[in-house]
C-alpha cells in the first residue's frame, strides 16, 4: 500500500498535510528517474544505434507558460491569472501521456516503421477521472510488412523515451502482450470516438484543477511507482460560467490536436503495410491493426500470412468470421480445403459455398459486419437463382421478409418469385410498397373477407347443432397463430401472384376509405358532440377532441398517450366530466390540453339551493393536464390560451354542459354494447351473419382475389373455406345457450339497430387508458 495512506479511514487533510511534508523526497525521486533506464542489452544493439539522439533521451517537459493558446482562450473566457497559470501548469503536467510518435520509413533498425500511442489516448472509463493505469501501444511493422504490436503498462511513467519504450516492447515476457485495437480508418466512427474520448479526458484532468473538482496527490508507493489520489467533487459546476464554456472549448481543441497527431500514426501504419494485406483490409472493411495483426500471422510465418490473406481474397464477406473464429483460422493455416469447413461452419450443402466465393458486404448491400444468418441465407439459395448484384441482393432481403410473411421455405418462395422472369426482380416494388403494407392489405381482406367465410362454412358443416358446444374460434390479425397452415391471411397472401399482390396492395390503399364507408356498419369510432367545438385567440386555436380517433392521431402526432383517453371522456356526467383539446397555432399542435370539470357545493339563497347559470357558478375547472410533444412543458404562448379557453367556457350556460353529458351517456352506452360483440365481428367491422351484409363486403372486396375464385362466385368461396376450418373445441360448459352464430347475428344485429341495455357498466376503452380517480395534482402525463 502507499507509504503515505496510512489508514484507509485518514482524512484528506491529514494526507494533503502528510504530502506537502513529503513533497521534498517526491521531488528528489523524479529527478532520480529522470534518466532514462536502458537495459545494456538494447544500449549495445543495433536498434539503439540506429535510433537517433532526440529518441534516446527523455524530452524536457515544457515550461507552462509555453502554452500560450491557454493563455490566449483563457483571456477570451475572461479567466484571471491564476486560473490561466493554473491551467497551464495543469496542461504541462498531463499532456505528456497524450503524446504520440511515428518513424521515417526504415529510421529504426530492424522495421520499416514504427508507432507509439501514449498511455492518455485510450477509451476512457465511464464516470473516471483516473487515467493512472494506461499503456504504451506499440506497433511495429517488419520490411515484410507484417504487423506486430506490444502493449506497455505505464506505472505512473508517463515521459518514457523512444528507447526506453523499444527496450520495454523487445522483453521476451512482454512478446506476446498485443496491443488491442487501433483503427486505421481516420474516417470511421472508432476512430474519431478514440480522439474525442483523449480529448474529454485530458479536460477532465485541467477542469478538475480548474474547477476544484478534486484535490490531487502524487504519491509514491512501496514498489517504487507514483501514483494518484484523488478526492471526487462535491459541488455542481454552473454550465453557464465562462469556466464551463472555456473547458468545453478546450475539450473541442484537444480533440482536434489528438486527431491530426492520431491520422499520423494510422498514415505511418498504413503505407508500411504489405500492399496486398491492405488492399483486403480496405475491401473488406477490417481496419483494425488487430486485423492487420491476424492476416500477418505473426512476422515469422509469412506461408501463414499468404494463406489467410488468399482465404479473405477468396470469401470476401467471411473475412471478419475467418478472424473471430479459432476453428476456422486453424483450417486455414494448415492448408484445409475450405469449401467443407465452411459448409459445416454454416450449417449449408458445400455446393452452396460457391455463392459466397468472391462476395463482398458491398455487394450484398449490408454493412461491413454482415451477420452469419443473412450468409447463410444466401448459401441455401440454389446456384442457378443465386443474385448477381446489389440489385438482384435487394430483392433477396424482400423475399426473405416474404417467406416469414406468407410461411414459406427461402426455396419455395424463389420458385414463386420466378413465375414469369428473374425471382429478383421485384426488388423495385418492394421498395415502392413496403411488404409491412401488404401485410396490412392481407390482414384487412382476411378479417372482413375470409374469416366470416370460415365462420360461416363451419355453420353449414354442423347444421344440426342446436346447443352452444362448439366454441367460436378466435382469428386474431385474421389468422389463427397456432396452425399456419389455417392461417387466413397466409392463405390469401399464396393464392395471388406477386405482382397481382403488389398492385392490390396499392389499389386498397387508395380506396380504403371507400370499402370503410361501404363495409362497416359498426362504427369502432366512438363520436361524441363537441361542448365547445373551437375557441380562437388571432392565430391561436383551441379544438376539442370529440372522438377516439382524433384522440388516437393527437397521441401518434404528439407522441404521448392521450389516445387512450376516450373511455376518460366518456366517464363524464354532470358531477364530474373531462373534456381534451388540442391548443393550434397556424396548424402547428402546440400542446394537448386535459379540462377536469367537478361539481361545487350548491349555492344557497335564505336557505334554498339556486341553480347554476352558468358553467363556472356550477363547477370547478381546473387544468388536469397541459403537455407539449413527448410530455414536454407547453410553451408560454399555449399556457395563455388554456386560461383564455376556461374562461370562455366558465361564460358557457350550464344547460350545455348537461347537454353534453346526455349526449356522452348515449355514446357509452353504445361503445360498451359494442365493446361485448365477438372478436371477429368487432374486426369485421359488420355483422358477418346478415347476407347481405356478407354481399356487400364480397361486392366489394373480391376484386383483390383471383380470377379464378372471382369468377366461381360467393357461394363456392364459402365452399372452399373448408382446408381453412381450424379445429374446433366442443364444450359442456354452454350446453343451454344458442349456437355461436346466433348469439353474435343477435348482438350484431341489436348493436347495429342502435339498441342498447340500461346501467350498463363503465366501459374500458380498447386503447387501454390510464384510470385517474385521484383529485390530487400529481397527474400521469398522457
Amino acid at each position: 500500500m502507499f507509504q503515505l495512506l496510512k489508514s484507509i479511514d485518514q482524512s484528506q487533510e491529514d494526507v494533503l498535510e502528510e504530502l506537502d511534508e513529503s513533497r521534498p523526497a517526491i521531488d528528489a525521486r523524479r529527478q532520480k528517474v529522470d534518466a532514462p533506464q536502458l537495459s545494456d542489452r538494447f544500449r549495445d544493439g543495433p536498434v539503439y544505434a540506429s535510433l537517433r539522439e532526440g529518441l534516446r533521451e527523455r524530452m524536457p517537459p515544457l515550461e507552462p507558460a509555453g502554452y500560450g493558446f491557454l493563455r490566449t482562450l483563457g483571456e477570451k473566457m475572461e479567466l484571471s491569472d491564476a486560473e490561466i497559470e493554473k491551467t497551464q501548469s495543469a496542461y504541462a503536467t498531463n499532456i505528456r501521456r497524450y503524446s504520440t510518435y511515428a518513424s521515417q520509413e526504415d529510421e529504426i533498425h530492424g522495421w520499416r516503421r514504427v508507432a507509439i500511442i501514449g498511455p492518455g489516448i485510450r477509451a476512457p472509463a465511464p464516470g473516471s477521472y483516473h487515467q493512472g493505469d494506461g499503456e504504451y501501444r506499440v506497433f511495429l511493422v517488419d520490411h515484410d510488412g507484417r504487423l506486430s504490436s506490444r502493449s506497455l503498462p505505464a506505472n505512473g511513467e508517463n515521459n518514457l523515451s523512444v528507447a526506453e519504450i523499444l527496450d520495454r516492447a523487445m522483453e521476451d515476457d512482454l512478446f506476446a502482450l498485443a496491443a488491442g485495437k487501433f483503427n486505421l480508418n481516420p474516417f470511421s466512427y472508432n476512430f474519431r470516438n478514440t480522439a474525442r474520448g483523449a480529448g474529454q479526458t485530458l479536460c477532465e484532468d485541467i477542469s478538475a484543477h480548474l474547477f476544484n473538482r478534486r484535490h490531487t496527490a502524487h504519491l509514491v508507493s512501496d514498489n517504487g511507482f507514483e501514483e494518484e489520489v484523488m478526492f471526487e467533487p462535491t459541488r455542481r459546476v454552473d454550465r453557464t460560467s465562462k469556466k464551463y464554456q472555456f473547458s468545453h472549448i478546450l475539450t473541442s481543441v484537444n480533440a482536434k490536436r489528438l486527431e491530426a497527431s492520431l491520422r499520423n500514426v494510422a498514415a505511418c501504419i498504413r503505407n508500411a503495410l504489405d500492399p496486398d494485406m491492405l488492399k483486403i483490409m480496405r475491401s473488406t472493411h477490417l481496419m483494425e491493426t488487430s486485423n492487420a495483426e491476424w492476416l500477418s500471422a505473426g512476422t515469422g510465418d509469412q506461408e501463414a500470412s499468404v494463406a489467410r490473406i488468399q482465404a479473405c481474397r477468396s470469401y470476401p464477406v467471411l473475412a471478419k468470421h475467418f478472424s473471430d473464429d479459432p476453428v476456422l483460422t486453424d483450417a486455414i493455416d494448415q492448408r484445409k480445403p475450405l469449401a467443407a469447413i465452411i459448409a459445416d461452419h454454416l450449417k449449408i450443402e458445400e455446393s452452396g459455398v460457391r455463392n459466397l466465393t468472391g462476395l463482398t458486404w458491398q455487394r450484398i448491400g449490408q454493412g461491413a459486419a454482415v451477420d452469419l444468418s443473412k450468409i447463410q441465407t444466401i448459401g441455401s439459395i440454389p446456384r442457378d437463382f443465386s443474385p448477381k448484384n446489389r440489385a438482384e441482393f435487394s430483392g433477396l432481403q424482400g423475399a426473405v421478409k416474404f417467406s416469414e410473411m406468407a410461411h414459406l421455405s427461402l426455396d419455395q418462395v424463389i420458385e414463386k418469385f420466378a413465375e414469369g422472369g428473374s425471382p429478383w426482380r421485384h426488388a423495385e416494388a418492394f421498395k415502392e410498397t413496403p411488404l409491412s403494407d401488404v401485410e396490412d392489405f392481407a390482414s384487412y381482406v382476411s378479417q372482413r373477407l375470409y374469416v366470416p367465410a370460415i365462420l360461416r362454412r363451419i355453420r353449414d358443416n354442423h347444421p344440426d347443432e342446436t346447443f352452444g358446444r362448439i366454441s367460436e374460434p378466435h382469428f386474431y390479425r385474421g389468422g389463427n397463430s397456432s396452425d399456419r397452415g389455417r392461417n387466413p391471411i397466409v392463405a390469401f397472401i399464396r393464392s395471388l401472384k406477386v405482382k397481382d399482390l403488389l398492385n392490390g396492395s396499392d389499389r386498397w390503399h387508395r380506396a380504403l376509405q371507400r370499402h370503410d364507408d361501404r363495409i362497416s356498419t359498426i362504427d369502432r369510432n366512438n363520436a361524441w358532440r363537441p361542448l365547445l367545438d373551437e375557441a380562437t385567440a388571432q392565430s391561436l386555436l383551441a379544438r376539442e377532441l370529440d372522438c377516439s380517433q382524433k384522440l388516437k392521431t393527437q397521441g401518434a402526432i404528439e407522441s404521448h398517450c392521450v389516445g387512450g383517453y376516450d373511455s376518460s371522456v366518456m366517464r363524464s356526467n354532470q358531477k364530474n366530466a373531462t373534456v381534451i383539446y388540442s391548443i393550434e397555432k397556424n396548424d402547428k399542435i402546440l400542446g394537448t390540453l386535459e379540462l377536469r370539470l367537478s361539481a361545487r357545493k350548491p349555492r344557497k339563497v335564505d336557505g334554498e339551493e339556486v341553480e347554476p347559470v352558468t358553467i363556472g357558478d356550477g363547477m370547478n375547472i381546473s387544468i388536469a393536464q397541459h403537455r407539449a410533444k413527448e410530455n414536454s412543458d407547453p410553451s408560454a404562448t399555449a399556457k395563455r390560451l388554456a386560461d383564455n379557453l376556461i374562461s370562455h367556457i366558465k361564460d358557457m350556460p350550464m344547460a350545455d354542459l348537461q347537454n353534453w353529458t346526455e349526449d356522452i351517456q348515449e355514446v357509452r352506452k353504445k361503445a360498451v354494447s359494442a365493446n361485448k360483440l365477438p372478436l371477429n365481428i368487432r374486426n369485421a367491422g359488420y355483422n358477418i351473419w346478415d347476407d347481405a351484409q356478407f354481399q356487400t363486403a364480397w361486392d366489394e372486396l373480391s376484386v383483390y382475389l383471383p380470377r379464378k375464385l372471382r369468377k366461381a362466385g360467393l357461394e363456392a368461396f364459402v365452399e372452399g373455406m373448408d382446408p381453412l376450418i381450424p379445429k374446433l373445441q366442443v364444450s359442456a360448459a354452454h350446453l343451454n345457450e344458442n349456437p355461436f352464430w346466433d348469439e353474435g347475428n343477435r348482438k350484431a344485429a341489436a348493436v347495429i339497430a342502435g339498441e342498447v341495455e340500461e346501467d350498463e357498466p363503465i366501459p374500458i376503452s380498447r386503447y387501454a387508458p390510464i384510470q385517474r380517480e385521484v383529485e390530487d395534482n400529481d397527474q400521469i402525463p398522457f
